[in-house]
Protein backbone atom coordinates (compact mmCIF):
# COMPACT_ATOMS: atom_id res chain seq x y z
CA UNK A 1 0.00 0.00 0.00
CA UNK A 2 3.00 1.92 0.83
CA UNK A 3 4.49 2.03 -2.76
CA UNK A 4 0.70 2.14 -4.33
CA UNK A 5 0.19 5.53 -2.49
CA UNK A 6 3.26 6.93 -3.12
CA UNK A 7 2.50 6.33 -6.95
CA UNK A 8 -0.65 7.63 -6.99
CA UNK A 9 1.17 10.84 -5.14
CA UNK A 10 3.60 11.15 -8.11
CA UNK A 11 1.35 10.48 -11.20
CA UNK A 12 -2.17 10.23 -9.49
CA UNK A 13 -4.50 7.77 -9.75
CA UNK A 14 -5.29 7.71 -13.35
CA UNK A 15 -2.19 7.36 -14.31
CA UNK A 16 -1.53 4.99 -11.80
CA UNK A 17 -0.29 1.57 -13.27
CA UNK A 18 0.68 -1.90 -11.30
CA UNK A 19 3.69 -2.05 -13.06
CA UNK A 20 4.79 1.24 -11.56
CA UNK A 21 3.64 -0.31 -7.41
CA UNK A 22 5.89 -3.23 -8.93
CA UNK A 23 8.70 -1.28 -9.47
CA UNK A 24 8.93 1.24 -6.58
CA UNK A 25 8.10 -1.73 -4.02
CA UNK A 26 11.23 -3.60 -6.21
CA UNK A 27 9.28 -6.70 -6.50
CA UNK A 28 8.26 -8.13 -9.86
CA UNK A 29 4.66 -7.45 -11.66
CA UNK A 30 3.34 -10.34 -11.05
CA UNK A 31 3.90 -10.89 -7.56
CA UNK A 32 1.28 -8.53 -6.51
CA UNK A 33 -1.73 -10.35 -8.26
CA UNK A 34 -1.36 -12.40 -4.83
CA UNK A 35 -2.54 -9.44 -3.30
CA UNK A 36 -5.39 -8.38 -5.33
CA UNK A 37 -6.22 -9.34 -8.94
CA UNK A 38 -7.18 -5.87 -10.69
CA UNK A 39 -6.17 -2.57 -10.58
CA UNK A 40 -9.66 -1.67 -9.24
CA UNK A 41 -9.62 -4.01 -6.74
CA UNK A 42 -6.05 -2.54 -5.93
CA UNK A 43 -8.09 1.01 -5.84
CA UNK A 44 -10.04 -0.20 -3.39
CA UNK A 45 -7.03 -1.48 -0.69
CA UNK A 46 -5.85 1.97 -1.47
CA UNK A 47 -9.12 3.84 -0.35
CA UNK A 48 -9.32 1.18 2.75
CA UNK A 49 -5.80 2.24 3.55
CA UNK A 50 -6.25 5.95 3.15
CA UNK A 51 -9.64 5.96 5.08
CA UNK A 52 -7.72 4.81 8.18
CA UNK A 53 -5.24 6.83 8.12
CA UNK A 54 -7.25 9.90 7.70
CA UNK A 55 -9.38 8.66 10.56
CA UNK A 56 -7.53 7.28 13.02
CA UNK A 57 -10.11 6.74 15.77
CA UNK A 58 -9.86 9.08 18.44
CA UNK A 59 -12.03 9.61 21.71
CA UNK A 60 -14.22 12.57 22.13
CA UNK A 61 -15.70 14.02 24.54
CA UNK A 62 -18.82 16.02 22.62
CA UNK A 63 -20.05 15.51 18.97
CA UNK A 64 -18.93 18.75 17.58
CA UNK A 65 -15.63 18.77 18.67
CA UNK A 66 -15.29 14.70 17.26
CA UNK A 67 -16.70 16.35 13.76
CA UNK A 68 -14.60 19.33 13.72
CA UNK A 69 -11.31 16.94 14.14
CA UNK A 70 -12.77 14.52 11.40
CA UNK A 71 -13.21 17.35 9.14
CA UNK A 72 -9.31 18.82 9.98
CA UNK A 73 -8.27 15.48 9.54
CA UNK A 74 -9.73 15.52 6.28
CA UNK A 75 -8.00 18.38 5.15
CA UNK A 76 -4.66 17.61 6.43
CA UNK A 77 -4.62 14.57 4.71
CA UNK A 78 -6.02 15.76 1.40
CA UNK A 79 -3.92 19.09 1.07
CA UNK A 80 -0.53 16.72 1.90
CA UNK A 81 -1.38 14.12 -0.87
CA UNK A 82 -4.07 15.70 -3.46
CA UNK A 83 -4.12 12.60 -5.48
CA UNK A 84 -5.80 10.76 -3.08
CA UNK A 85 -9.47 13.10 -3.72
CA UNK A 86 -10.28 10.32 -6.13
CA UNK A 87 -9.98 7.09 -3.65
CA UNK A 88 -11.96 9.25 -1.10
CA UNK A 89 -14.67 9.78 -4.00
CA UNK A 90 -15.07 5.86 -5.07
CA UNK A 91 -17.31 5.32 -2.18
CA UNK A 92 -20.22 6.90 -0.44
CA UNK A 93 -19.06 6.70 3.02
CA UNK A 94 -15.21 7.22 3.39
CA UNK A 95 -15.34 7.77 7.14
CA UNK A 96 -14.42 4.37 8.51
CA UNK A 97 -17.86 2.54 9.94
CA UNK A 98 -15.98 2.63 14.03
CA UNK A 99 -15.32 6.21 13.47
CA UNK A 100 -18.84 7.10 11.77
CA UNK A 101 -20.53 5.04 14.35
CA UNK A 102 -18.58 6.65 17.53
CA UNK A 103 -19.65 10.12 15.81
CA UNK A 104 -23.19 9.22 15.21
CA UNK A 105 -23.54 7.65 18.83
CA UNK A 106 -22.07 11.03 20.43
CA UNK A 107 -25.00 12.63 18.21
CA UNK A 108 -27.61 10.11 19.44
CA UNK A 109 -26.34 10.32 23.32
CA UNK A 110 -27.25 14.32 22.52
CA UNK A 111 -30.79 13.89 21.83
CA UNK A 112 -31.36 13.81 18.08
CA UNK A 113 -32.78 11.14 16.28
CA UNK A 114 -30.40 8.70 13.83
CA UNK A 115 -31.69 10.19 10.67
CA UNK A 116 -31.01 13.80 11.81
CA UNK A 117 -27.73 12.69 13.02
CA UNK A 118 -26.60 10.65 9.62
CA UNK A 119 -27.63 13.98 7.78
CA UNK A 120 -25.74 16.35 9.70
CA UNK A 121 -22.50 13.88 9.58
CA UNK A 122 -23.13 13.98 5.91
CA UNK A 123 -23.55 17.48 5.40
CA UNK A 124 -20.82 18.38 7.22
CA UNK A 125 -18.32 16.06 5.41
CA UNK A 126 -19.39 17.59 1.84
CA UNK A 127 -18.71 21.35 3.54
CA UNK A 128 -15.24 19.97 4.38
CA UNK A 129 -14.79 17.92 1.36
CA UNK A 130 -15.55 21.33 -0.88
CA UNK A 131 -13.98 23.19 0.82
CA UNK A 132 -10.94 21.34 0.48
CA UNK A 133 -11.47 20.73 -3.58
CA UNK A 134 -11.95 24.70 -3.73
CA UNK A 135 -8.36 25.14 -1.98
CA UNK A 136 -6.86 22.69 -3.70
CA UNK A 137 -8.28 24.51 -7.36
CA UNK A 138 -7.08 27.51 -6.53
CA UNK A 139 -3.98 26.53 -5.69
CA UNK A 140 -2.76 29.16 -3.20
CA UNK A 141 -0.42 29.02 -0.10
CA UNK A 142 -2.72 31.52 1.34
CA UNK A 143 -6.58 32.26 1.29
CA UNK A 144 -8.35 31.92 -1.88
CA UNK A 145 -9.49 34.81 -4.05
CA UNK A 146 -12.84 34.88 -2.63
CA UNK A 147 -11.94 34.60 1.31
CA UNK A 148 -9.60 37.76 0.10
CA UNK A 149 -12.44 39.48 -1.60
CA UNK A 150 -15.14 38.23 1.79
CA UNK A 151 -12.87 39.60 3.95
CA UNK A 152 -12.58 42.99 1.65
CA UNK A 153 -8.57 42.64 0.92
CA UNK A 154 -7.84 43.23 -2.83
CA UNK A 155 -6.61 40.11 -4.22
CA UNK A 156 -3.17 41.83 -5.19
CA UNK A 157 -2.86 43.86 -1.46
CA UNK A 158 -1.08 41.60 0.25
CA UNK A 159 -2.49 42.77 3.25
CA UNK A 160 -1.88 41.79 6.28
CA UNK A 161 -4.21 39.95 8.81
CA UNK A 162 -5.92 37.85 6.51
CA UNK A 163 -6.16 34.19 7.34
CA UNK A 164 -4.32 31.77 5.63
CA UNK A 165 -6.08 28.46 4.23
CA UNK A 166 -5.96 26.28 7.01
CA UNK A 167 -7.28 28.71 9.59
CA UNK A 168 -10.02 30.03 6.63
CA UNK A 169 -11.14 26.11 6.77
CA UNK A 170 -11.32 26.14 10.54
CA UNK A 171 -13.51 28.66 10.53
CA UNK A 172 -15.67 27.36 7.96
CA UNK A 173 -15.96 23.96 9.85
CA UNK A 174 -16.19 25.53 13.08
CA UNK A 175 -19.37 27.77 11.76
CA UNK A 176 -21.18 24.86 10.46
CA UNK A 177 -20.66 22.62 13.42
CA UNK A 178 -22.03 25.49 15.11
CA UNK A 179 -25.11 25.78 12.51
CA UNK A 180 -25.58 22.07 13.48
CA UNK A 181 -26.13 22.72 16.82
CA UNK A 182 -28.53 25.52 16.46
CA UNK A 183 -30.25 23.61 14.32
CA UNK A 184 -30.54 20.38 16.46
CA UNK A 185 -32.04 22.41 19.18
CA UNK A 186 -34.45 23.56 16.99
CA UNK A 187 -35.08 20.12 15.77
CA UNK A 188 -35.69 18.91 19.50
Amino acid sequence: MDAALAVADQVGIDRLTIRAVAKLADVPTMSLYSHFSSKDELLELMHAEVTQRLFAEEQYATWQAALVAVCTRLRDGLSAHPHWVPLLSRAASFVPAQVRERLLELMLTDGVSRAWATAALESALVVAKGLVLLELADGTAGPSSLVRAKLGAAPESGATGELDAAETFAVAVRTYVRGLESAKQRAL
